[in-house]
């Protein structure tokens, strides 16, 4: 995985383009070190500002580990590839992680009047991690020498839109970042008076029953609101070596595919496209935010006339199909030649996993990589692992372990075969 783009709002950087920021920085940390020369480029020293607020918050919200080898070099360890991605940007551009322990963070950056590196270290306060149903992650931190307080917050557009102030570029932007084929990423910030700290916290100890709910609406209540948007990150995640051969090798020998993933609708087309789960030449019914039941019904019906046509649904219009027309959506699903679920979660992962095996009454196999895949797997006939950056969690569910999924073709037409033969 590779960070491709950073958006600031008035700005954005590409990969072609990021040795522009790694210069704000240095020009940041000049101003800083210099009262006069600040005062005089006070316009500049705001535009750098942001940019060192963005890295900052990149750096600092995550659950990444670094290890410091005996030659020097740092290795960052993460159940999440996006976040060492994103780690080993901040380290490209000049901010980097070098320790974390269980109650602090100190971070490296560019000193330019001496020409070396200074270290900022931070108190982690408080912190509140990411899961598949809240899709965003938290962290509160205090700056030891300042002793400012901070919120930062990173998560998927559809929950943060609602959380950070209101701006008028956000949406557009994710838009434009998913259609390239990158996972997004949107970043806020909080400032903390010590007293509304201490606010926060004697509410989140006060209350004791239903803690996990309860500590959820505090969190709401005092710090996931009127966040400052400081800026999107799209990370490129590059499909393996002959997925799109395997694919089409699969489906060639009757094998119908079927793509769930927590993507946006625009990632899923973008990465359907260029795996050839979709060919070039076939068209595709997107199902999006659909609550009506008549017009899901037409737009099922419309699908059930073109056979031909793949099919594009989010979770939350999934959601809707099962609850008003399971039996139509999955006749007219189970005809078409590709289905792409974007935006699901992993129990809606594993509960279409058991109505394809319901409905069909053939064998279902579910293939994945990460810790979201699990309850897939294992609701699965055949459970398939493939090992790798998201860690061996869905390899030690599954009753088959892989380390590329080109060797799925192997697996199911060569040994899958032989076991057929000697039943």
């Amino acid at each position: 995985m590779i960070l491709k783009r950073v958006h600031l709002g008035r700005v954005s950087y590409s990969f072609d383009t990021f040795n522009e920021i790694k210069d704000q920085l240095i020009q940041y940390y000049t101003l800083n070190k210099d009262e006069k020369v600040a005062y005089k480029y006070k316009q500049l020293k705001n535009m750098t500002s942001r940019i060192h607020d963005v890295v900052i918050s990149l750096a600092l919200c995550h659950n990444v580990s670094p290890i410091i080898s005996e030659d020097g070099k740092i290795t960052y360890q993460s159940s999440s590839p996006d976040e060492i991605a994103i780690l080993k940007w901040c380290e490209s551009v000049g901010i980097t992680l070098f320790h974390r322990d269980i109650g602090s963070m100190r971070l490296q950056f560019p000193d330019p009047l001496n020409n070396n590196k200074n270290t900022i270290e931070y108190e982690i306060l408080e912190i509140f991690p990411f899961t598949s149903e809240t899709k965003r992650m938290g962290i509160i931190v205090r700056n030891v020498k300042t002793h400012k307080i901070i919120f930062y917050m990173k998560g998927a557009d559809v929950v943060m839109s609602k959380i950070v102030q209101y701006n008028d570029w956000l949406d557009e932007e994710c838009g434009n970042m998913a259609r390239e084929g990158l996972r997004t990423l949107v970043i806020g910030k909080k400032k903390l008076s010590e007293q509304f700290y201490e606010k926060f916290m004697k509410d989140a100890k006060i209350n004791i029953n239903n803690r996990n709910e309860a500590m959820q609406n505090v969190v709401t209540k005092y710090l996931e609101n009127d966040l400052e948007l400081l800026g999107i990150t799209g990370v490129e995640d590059k499909l393996q070596d002959d997925v799109s051969s395997t694919l089409e090798l699969l489906r060639n020998a009757g094998i119908n595919i079927w793509m769930l993933t927590g993507d946006k609708v625009e990632t899923a087309c973008c990465i359907g496209i260029s795996s050839r789960l979709i060919s070039r030449n076939q068209s595709y019914t997107i199902m999006s935010k659909l609550i009506d039941r008549n017009e899901i019904r037409d737009k099922l019906e419309l699908l059930e006339a073109s056979n031909d046509s793949c099919l594009v649904i989010d979770g939350e219009t999934l959601k809707n199909c099962l609850m008003f027309e399971k039996k139509l959506f999955i006749s007219v699903a189970l005809k078409l030649p590709t289905v792409i679920c974007c935006r699901c979660s992993p129990t809606q992962k594993a509960e279409i996993t058991k109505l394809i095996k319901e409905y069909t009454k053939s064998i279902v196999c579910a293939i994945g990589d990460g810790g979201n895949d699990v309850s897939m797997i294992q609701a699965a006939d055949v459970g398939v692992g493939i090992v790798g950056k998201e860690g061996k969690q869905a390899s030690l569910a599954a009753d088959f372990s892989i380390n590329q999924f080109s060797y799925l073709s192997e697996l199911l037409l060569w040994h899958g075969r032989n076991s057929c033969k000697l039943i």
